[in-house]
Order: structure tokens, then sequence, then C-alpha cells
């Protein structure tokens, strides 16, 4: 065992840099060199504490160093709001740290990262807490606790933009009561080691194929396919699974870091887009069904703005928006853009301006993306669009195949977005430019997001201008 040495970190409540604006909790990384023997391999072990104690992260580090811990910052907020219970516990537990150490290098004794643990927490008076923390849950149960801490959280408007990522949480939870509804077992989280893990995601993948029946009351029925689930689905649920069970603060058997645990990450399945004569035929389709015509509308809106579906629902009623300029003017829309934590002013093409002058003047409400997944296949077909694409699928425990689709069987609301981006690029205008309006955080390179200090309202003409420069009226891309 070598001199301890301890780590103060905070637990974030999001990963996502430069976001963190709630207090988060500290925490302390005790390391001693400790050795275990797991499955006849040596393992260098350490172990966290929690502290008790919340702090804003810019009190305990520098967002340019991802708040790493710095113990001048801290003082001065110390002296500076004359709070000084964080110092107070830090010394403490480095007291008690230190005796720990000398209690085992006394008695001639090499402890494991637990023993060590189990008597430092002896000595900080936190016996029983420490028993009710090694009592392990099951999977479920400890994945639950997860998400309902998560959902604690969403106290304010802004904090919604989580909702979608507790729903993906969720289906993880999904996944776990369908194994032990099929195997009539309860998965234990100190019992998760490889085997089980590989064997769990073999019978998700044989429910998807259909070759196990699954089917538990409130749940969705699983949509099958013969190939199983895809990689990359596999992929973004396996580093969910592994998020996830880290954040329960338990160790367990398995090590996400040992090679082929989690599926790879695999390129989309299909690159379409829909070309400017076939947006062109949408924009000219008559119908009297209200299921087609909201399939057109958002088509059209889509396509001509380049928004996402979810940035499309938070823009209803939205109303237009006019840039008086004598050199410039246009119609915009304001757009929010929560899964990005990004804005933009949207110009308006004169297809997607007579859509929101048709809702007077204002954007119009979509239902759900599978519903309006569903119009939009179905106004293809019915207009005719009906050339092939070839797909590349990439399943999780088969080879990769090819097949060949008709679009309107194969496009999506996410498709829309990838029209709006080729179809400009296709009449030269500048990536750039795309990406003020698409991907408004990354359209300045790293120095120029410090100096440029131009505002939603310049972008959006400079949006404008090159666009109006680049397009000609042939173009179903032309302003009013």
């Amino acid at each position: 065992m070598k001199q301890p040495r301890i780590r103060y970190f905070l637990e974030p409540h999001t990963d996502r840099f430069g976001m963190r604006t709630r207090q988060e909790l500290v925490m302390a990384e005790v390391n001693a060199g400790f050795i275990e023997i797991i499955n006849g391999k040596r393992k260098y072990k350490r172990f966290k504490v929690s502290l008790e104690e919340r702090i804003h992260p810019d009190n305990f580090g520098y967002l340019k160093e991802n708040y790493k811990f710095n113990k001048y910052l801290l003082e001065s907020y110390s002296n500076r709001t004359k709070k000084s219970s964080l110092q107070l516990k830090m010394n403490r537990l480095e007291n008690d740290v230190i005796q720990v150490y000398h209690y085992f290098l006394s008695n001639l004794e090499q402890p494991s990262s637990e023993e060590f643990k189990r008597e430092l927490l002896t000595r900080m008076g936190r016996t029983l807490r420490y028993k009710e923390i090694q009592t392990f849950p099951t999977l479920k149960e400890a994945i639950a606790k997860v998400i309902d801490d998560e959902r604690k959280m969403l106290r304010s408007a802004s904090d919604k933009k989580r909702e979608n990522t507790i729903k993906t949480y969720n289906t993880l939870l999904h996944y776990i009561e369908r194994y032990e509804h099929v195997t009539s077992k309860t998965l234990e989280l100190n019992a998760f080691d490889k085997p089980t893990y590989l064997h769990f995601w073999k019978i998700q993948n044989d429910i998807v194929k259909g070759l196990i029946v699954c089917e538990i009351e409130g749940q969705r029925k699983v949509a099958k396919t013969s190939y199983g689930m895809l990689s990359s689905s596999v992929n973004k649920y396996q580093n969910l699974m592994k998020t996830l069970i880290k954040r329960t603060g338990h160790d367990i058997q398995l090590d996400f870091n040992e090679k082929g645990l989690i599926a790879q990450k695999t390129s989309n399945r299909k690159d379409l887009y829909l070309t400017s004569d076939e947006l062109n035929k949408i924009i000219n389709f008559k119908s009297t069904d209200s299921k087609l015509v909201q399939a057109q509308d958002y088509v059209i809106l889509a396509s001509m703005m380049g928004m996402r579906h979810e940035s499309m629902s938070e823009a209803f009623d939205k109303s237009i928006q006019t840039n008086e300029s004598n050199s410039s003017g246009f119609c915009y829309i304001h757009s929010k853009q929560n899964k990005t934590n990004t804005e933009a002013y949207i110009p308006l093409f004169k297809p997607a301006l007579d859509i929101l002058q048709k809702h007077d003047n204002r954007f119009p409400k979509f239902p759900e993306n599978s519903k309006i997944n569903k119009y939009v296949k179905e106004l293809l077909k019915e207009i005719g669009i009906t050339r092939k694409e070839k797909l590349k699928f990439f399943p999780y425990l088969d080879k990769p195949f090819e097949l060949e689709e008709p679009i309107y069987n194969l496009i999506s609301t996410h498709d829309f977005r990838k029209t709006f981006y080729t179809n400009l690029s296709i009449l030269n205008v500048s990536e750039s430019t795309i990406d003020l309006v698409t991907h408004p955080s990354k359209s300045s390179a790293k120095m120029s997001r410090v100096y440029d200090k131009s505002t939603l309202l310049d972008r959006a003409r400079k949006f404008y201008n090159e666009v109006r420069i680049r397009c000609e009226k042939q173009s179903i891309f032309y302003f009013e």
C-alpha cells in the first residue's frame, strides 16, 4: 500500500461542456495503490467518498479546465462568503485517511480498497450508511433510482430539454423488464457479469428478430425485423447502460473497458434526401385529406428551414418576424433548439412563408414523430415519388447486408434536414453559411467565437444575402 492520494471532483448533472449551471455534489477519490486479484489478473483499485456538500462549479474550478478542483478558487469563495464547511470536511477527510493509512501500516496489513473504505467510513461515523450502500439492489432498482434522481432535477422550464433523455433511460428499463420476463430471472447488480451482460443483449436481439415472444402489459409492442437490432442502436443503449451503472455508485464485476463489450458504432443505414424536383411535386400537390395536407406542410417547412422534429414542435405558435433593413428585408422565424441548446433566426424561403401565412402567420402544430413519419410515407406514395434507394444494414449479431426499397418506405423526419442542407450545397451555398441555420454552435472557428459578436439577426442577414445570390428564381429555394 502506498501513501494515499486524494483527488477532489464534482459529480456533474450533465456531461455537456459549459452547461453545468446548478450546484453539484463534491466527491473525493482515494488512491493508495490498492491491488486486487480478479479472475487471476492484478487490478488496481480506488474508491470514492462523498463529502456530502454541494457547490456551484464556478466556485470549485475554472470552466476552461472543465471545473478541475482549484484550492485557491475555493479559498477565495470561502473567504468571500464566510462559508468554510467544505474546506473543514476536506481537512477532516484528509486527517481520517492518514489515520486509517497508519492503522493498517502499524498492523502490517495490506487492505483492499473496500477494507480501507470500510475503516475510513467507520471513523467518519458513517458505518450504518456504509452498510446500506453495500446492500446491492437489483439492476433495475439501481438504474430506476438514477432516473428518479434525474427526474427530480426537472424543476424549471429550461430543464425540460432533458425529458427526452429520461425517456431514453426508461427504454433501457424496458429492456431489463423484457429480459426478466423472458428468462424468469432477476438481474442482480452485484452478479451482473460478462456472461450475463452478453446474454442480456442476445435476448434483446432475439426478441426483435421474433425468435422470442415477449409481450408485457403497459409496454409497446416490440417492432420486429428479420435481422434483429442494428449495431448502432445496441451501441447507444450499451453506452447508456455503462453510464447509468457508473452513476449508481456501485462497483460491479463487469469491466466496460474490456474490448468487445460495446457494439460497433456504425454509420447511418440510409443516406437519402428529397431532390428539388421532388420537393416541387410536393409543393404543387393538392389534396383534401387532412393527414396528407399536414404531412405536406411538414415536409415543406422542414426541408426549407432545416429543422429537426423536436425543433418543429418547439416552434409551435411562433409568429413570422420581419427584418426591415432596406438592403436585405426578409421574413424569419426565431428557432430555439433545445437538443443543442442553440438558437437561430431562420430566413423563410417563399414556399415556407406560404405555409405559415396559410396558418395565420404562425407556426402550425404537428403530431408526434412516429405519426408524422407515417403520414409523410403515405404522402410520397400518393404523389408517386417511388425511386429506389440502396440501404446498407449493420445488424448487431449478423453480417452487414444491402437492400433496395422505394424512398417512401425509407423517408423519415430527419431526412428533411439533410434535404435542406444538400439542396443548398448543390446550389453552391457554402457550408459555413448553411451552418448558420443548421448548426449555429459550430458556425464559426474557435477564435472567431471569441471575437465575433454578430447578433442572431446579423447571421440571418448573412445567410439571406448569400443564398439570394446563389439561388435564382428557377430554384424552389428563393425569397419573396
